[in-house]
């Protein structure tokens, strides 16, 4: 299997090897029911170079189990990690789509995240990764559904905000 091409989403046919893309029965509504017509769901993803594929899915797995959520609407991770392949690979078992948050957003975020590693602000310069990709994702007036949760060297939140 190739690396995917660098897009904004990318999860052509076949390439998720076991996973499907779109797995059955999933009608890409993270709530079902009108609730999912004024919701909208991104998990805020951030990771350590060694980062397994597997920790990262289950740690996604995991939050959106915790919160009631079958399906986000995107997987959101910050633009300095553009050249890794991870996060396609982790948005295409939900078969969503990735935003790349650029540094002044996450900035923009810190004063409304929950969570805080002053090792991580002194690497990549904010100290809040996940937390403030999942709300820069999710618009305006976003709040958190779950702080920053740590597995195997991934670190990932759950943020609403409104469908537009």
């Amino acid at each position: 299997m190739g690396r995917p091409p660098d897009s904004s989403f990318c999860c052509p046919v076949g390439w998720c090897g076991e996973f499907s893309c779109f797995p059955p029965g999933n009608d890409r509504h993270p709530m079902g029911g009108e609730q999912a017509l004024y919701a909208m769901i991104v998990v805020g993803l951030g990771w350590q170079k060694a980062a397994l594929l597997s920790h990262a899915r289950e740690a996604v797995s995991r939050s959106l189990h915790s919160i009631g959520i079958k399906v986000p609407d995107y997987i959101a991770v910050p633009a300095f990690k553009r050249g890794d392949a991870l996060p396609q690979e982790v948005a295409c078992m939900w078969g969503v789509g990735v935003l790349w948050v650029e540094e002044v957003d996450l900035q923009q975020m810190q004063p409304f995240c929950q969570t805080f590693s002053a090792t991580v602000g002194s690497h990549v310069g904010v100290a809040s990764v996940a937390e403030a990709c999942a709300l820069a994702g999710a618009g305006d007036g976003a709040h958190l559904r779950l702080p920053r949760q740590v597995f195997c060297g991934v670190t990932c939140a759950v943020a609403e905000g409104e469908k537009k």
